[in-house]
């Protein structure tokens, strides 16, 4: 098929009930700003093949639905139901998890905080227990003299 570059010369197929009409619209409009840039050209045929696939799903669900096929229709349904739940679930039980490494590290630094402390204590208490004993033993020795 010999399609033109000019997109106001494309010899379009019939499209009686109009539905297409902004999507060639839109297309052409796109399909004139890849400025020649190979990322650009790539980008719309991959939006073009999502779009065909697409196409084709929801053309089959409908035509499930217009032959009364809804028990299908329900089951894909409840099967995209399942996922979205396990998927939460899952994620559910990744906070829990990641919750509970936190409060592991807290308690962690809390602990080691108070034996920070308590290391930056203990100097004070040691002078203050040598100079205690050292009163102590002026208080001693003053009185034997």
């Amino acid at each position: 098929m010999d399609i033109p570059s000019n997109s106001a010369k494309i010899d379009w197929p019939t499209d009686r009930a109009g539905i297409t009409s902004r999507l060639k619209r839109e297309g052409c409009r796109a399909i004139g700003r890849m400025s020649g840039d190979e990322e650009n050209l790539d980008v719309v045929m991959t939006v073009l093949r999502i779009l065909a696939q697409h196409a084709k799903d929801k053309f089959s669900e409908q035509q499930d639905i217009a032959s009364g096929n809804l028990a299908k229709l329900a089951q894909q349904r409840q099967d995209a139901q399942d996922e979205r739940d396990r998927a939460e679930m899952a994620m559910e039980e990744d906070l829990k998890s990641q919750a509970e490494t936190l409060k592991n590290r807290i308690a962690a630094l809390q602990t080691r905080k108070v034996k920070m402390l308590r290391d930056a204590a203990a100097p004070a208490k040691d002078r203050a227990r040598r100079a205690t004993e050292a009163k102590d033993e002026q208080g001693i020795g003053s009185a034997k003299s």
